[in-house]
């Protein structure tokens, strides 16, 4: 496994190297056999964790976005409070859900909330800066469902 990801990091700087955009290096990244997969699908949460990070390199993707989402999810739902920080940045930073903005803010405040209530330093300051741009009634309901994280439902892409 070291051998492949040693791998895609020198076939990743050689295209670099050659000159090839930042897109067409994610998308590689993002395409390549993943030695995540078998374990991310056995439901291991660290691997659902990394899988999701990779496909969110390369968001651009409807099919890669929901990837992203569904792994993160995956491994969030699980107590995994890394996965459910990131979960929360690309709602913010990709429009995930394709519900409109204070869907997607309304969905990171939920994913930063979780985050958060486990000991992640960095999802406070997040929340605090995605609740700048939302309504109140907005934050009263991301507060509501964001108890409820645990029961939160992956939908595979």
């Amino acid at each position: 496994m070291v051998q492949f990801l040693t791998l895609i990091a020198a076939l990743s700087v050689t295209l670099s190297l050659l000159g090839c955009s930042k897109s067409m290096q994610q998308k590689f990244t993002a395409e390549a056999p993943s030695p995540y997969r078998h374990s991310a699908e056995a439901g291991d949460a660290e691997a659902q964790y990394k899988l999701g990070l990779a496909y969110a390199g390369n968001v651009e993707s409807d099919k890669h976005r929901k990837e992203a989402i569904y792994w993160l999810c995956s491994a969030a739902v699980q107590s995994h409070k890394s996965a459910q920080y990131e979960l929360g940045r690309l709602y913010v930073r990709s429009g995930a859900t394709g519900d409109g903005e204070l869907d997607n803010y309304a969905s990171a405040y939920f994913w930063y909330t979780a985050a958060a209530s486990q000991g992640h330093d960095e999802a406070l300051d997040a929340r605090a800066g995605v609740a700048e741009d939302m309504n109140a009634t907005s934050i009263l309901d991301a507060k509501q469902r964001a108890t409820q994280w645990r029961r939160a439902r992956c939908v595979e892409p």
